[in-house]
């Protein structure tokens, strides 16, 4: 595959001035390598994690799973092959539970060779759970036949019996007994199973479910305890809001789960609960969280502390949960990203993946009582990025929203090799969304951009989680209205604190983040470049196709019948005579979360009103993007396009005249004028 030469002028300026640093390039970004889905041994001593490495020239990535010790002595070894996936410990920590080609198989420590234990027909359990005592699994299934008169597997009768808007078949619970190699169908249930705990007993589970597969029905997800032996089930919970995660406490008492509240469904971070048992009693554990609460939670042996994933603004961090009090603290000191999401059966060590802006990601084991930023590093599966690549830098900035409230952003800045003078082009990022934000990490295409010498400001918007839930709900109703202020007064506090160039300024966002794009383009002419990924342009004809109820319930406000006008008035299709900004789209195929027609109508209508526009359809994609190929160009078309509309560089990339993109004229805005900052 040809290699990607990317400002060639810029990477002379910094080889002359330091031989052995450069930018990241494009083709830099697929050789970046991520630590994946660490699993601690429950005896703390080993930990499983996989490496996926893409390769650009066969369009595919590989992904292994490798042993390790948590000591970091002996060296990594590969354990599990390409292929073999959901690796879970025995409780022994002697040996490994995977699934293989369908299949369930068992390796032990320092063996090469695998036990296969399962020969099942049909589809394979998508979930396993083993039990405390090793002898048999929970495991949950998708049913082998959808239940709607005359439907096949690979067609769906939307909401009809077990038929959703994609999925089509019934969920249940199963266990698995290692010593006869039977499945055992536990449930009769006509439902769909978020998530299941087997109990310390391994007699009961509880689950987190709901009646149907609706896309716009979660607020009907109940907990219920299921009797393995029996199949009999009790519902526990009984409300009109939607609960998640439940773990059962050490003592099979009661049950933690996560939910925003218990009397309606809410929008906002979710807090901690607890459920009795024996009374359905809940109780509010959290009460004072600020920030959310992510992944599976984690019990110390005697109940009383959780662990979990949490975080607070752009960082992300585990933390300690006290029962009693509801008091949370964090287990690391950290600006950046750290992940875990595996602990020792003792709760002592966990394994987490750090990153953030100047540091690639890499695999750590930490301790409980030892918080600070990094702890024992396992892998260094990245050390050429520092050796050979000068690096951006990034910084937290603050301003006033027109209203007053406190905004921040990530700012990135060019790497100081290149030695850059402000003010600089600006490429402001929107997040997706809503009830998205940003995070701290090793983001390659900014570093990217940084190496070309621009600067970005990723804008944490209203509405973003991780902070309070005012934050998140400061746009109920406003959709495109506060957001879109908030990121426009960041462009107003980069410009004059001197970082930002007025006349060299472009956006862009994929989902949520070019939703708003879309919308900001109709209020402002201030951009000179834009690309937006997998947007919705016209809310009312993606009504049947997204998730209506958050426009419904906390966004628009009513529906396209009862509330023409805001739901017309939300979508950049109505305004698109206004966009005067060259408009860069990317939209996959595939795309069941936007429909691709979104994008398509909003480049037709760019196109008709004479507007400089180009379309990229990616076949074979869903809502993200995933073939490598596909990565590659989206990401070389972005940049070419902001080199050209921004700053006037052309790129190969770019392939054609940029003036043959528009069928009329070229539309591209004029620089405003000095001294007079342009009208939204």
């Amino acid at each position: 595959m040809k290699r990607l030469v990317l400002l060639s002028c810029l990477v002379a300026a910094l080889a002359s001035a330091q031989p052995h640093k450069r930018p990241m390039s494009i083709d830099d970004q697929f050789r970046v390598v991520e630590p994946g889905n660490p699993q601690l041994s429950p005896d703390g001593q080993w930990v499983l994690y996989t490496i996926e490495r893409i390769a650009l020239d066969e369009n595919a990535r590989h992904a292994t799973t490798w042993l390790a010790s948590s000591h970091g002595d002996p060296a990594a070894k590969l354990f599990l092959a390409e292929g073999d996936r959901s690796p879970m410990w025995a409780p022994d920590s002697k040996s490994v539970f995977f699934t293989r080609k369908g299949q369930l198989f068992e390796q032990r420590v320092g063996e090469t060779s695998a036990i296969q234990h399962s020969h099942i027909d049909g589809e394979v359990p998508w979930s396993w759970q083993l039990a405390r005592g090793g002898a048999s699994l929970l495991a949950i299934r998708s049913d082998e036949h959808p239940a709607a008169p005359g439907a096949t597997s690979d067609v769906a009768f939307v909401d009809e019996g077990s038929n959703g808007q994609t999925r089509v078949a019934w969920d249940n619970l199963y266990r698995y007994d290692l010593k006869t190699e039977t499945l055992t169908r536990v449930t009769q249930r006509a439902w769909s199973i978020d998530s299941a705990d087997l109990a310390p007993d391994g007699r009961r589970a509880v689950v987190a479910a709901r009646p149907d597969n609706g896309r716009n029905t979660r607020w009907k997800t109940e907990l219920f305890v299921v009797d393995l032996a029996s199949g009999t089930t009790r519902q526990l919970t009984h409300n009109a809001a939607p609960e998640s995660t439940p773990r059962w406490s050490p003592d099979g008492t009661w049950i933690l789960f996560n939910a925003v509240r218990l009397d309606r469904w809410e929008l906002g971070n979710g807090d901690f609960w607890r459920v009795d048992v024996a009374t359905g009693t809940t109780q509010l554990l959290t009460p004072k969280r600020t920030g959310r609460f992510s992944g599976t939670p984690f019990f110390s042996p005697d109940g009383k502390s959780i662990f979990t994933q949490s975080g607070y603004g752009t960082a992300r961090f585990p933390v300690r949960v006290d029962v009693a009090t509801g008091a949370i603290a964090p287990l690391l000191a950290t600006h950046g990203s750290a992940r875990a999401s595996s602990w020792s059966a003792d709760a002592r060590t966990f394994a987490y993946t750090y990153q953030d802006f100047a540091t690639p990601p890499e695999l750590y084991i930490g301790n409980v009582d030892d918080r600070g930023e990094r702890q024992h590093r396992i892998t260094d599966l990245n050390a050429w990025i520092s050796n050979d690549l000068a690096l951006g830098s990034v910084q937290l900035v603050h301003w006033k929203s027109v209203d007053g409230l406190r905004i921040e952003g990530l700012l990135y800045l060019p790497p100081p090799e290149l030695a850059v003078k402000k003010p600089l082009p600006l490429i402001v990022h929107l997040p997706c969304g809503p009830g998205c934000g940003w995070t701290n990490t090793f983001a390659t295409k900014n570093q990217v951009y940084a190496g070309l010498g621009y600067a970005q400001l990723s804008v944490v918007v209203r509405g973003s989680s991780n902070y309070d839930d005012a934050f998140i709900r400061a746009n109920k109703f406003d959709l495109g209205g506060g957001d879109r202020r908030d990121a426009m007064t960041g462009v107003d506090a980069m410009i004059a604190r001197g970082i930002a160039d007025p006349h060299r300024l472009a956006v862009d966002g994929w989902s949520y983040g070019a939703i708003l794009g879309g919308y900001t383009l109709t209020k402002t002419n201030r951009f000179r470049a834009a690309s937006l990924g997998a947007m919705v342009s016209d809310w009312i004809a993606d009504y049947g196709s997204v998730a209506y109820y958050s426009n419904e319930r906390w966004f628009i406000g009513g529906n396209p019948w009862s509330n023409p006008d805001a739901w017309r008035e939300r979508s950049s299709l109505t305004h698109a005579d206004r966009v005067h900004t060259p408009t860069l789209l990317h939209h996959g195929d595939l795309d069941t979360s936007c429909a691709p027609f979104q994008s398509m109508n909003f480049f037709v209508a760019l196109r008709r009103f004479g507007r400089t526009a180009r379309l990229i359809r990616y076949p074979d994609e869903e809502h993200d993007l995933r073939q490598p190929a596909h990565l590659r160009l989206r990401d070389a078309q972005d940049v070419a396009w902001m080199q050209w509309f921004v700053r006037g560089i052309r790129s190969p990339e770019l392939d054609g005249d940029p003036s043959t993109l528009v069928p009329i004229r070229d539309s591209a805005p004029a620089a405003p004028a000095r001294g007079r900052r342009p009208s939204e």
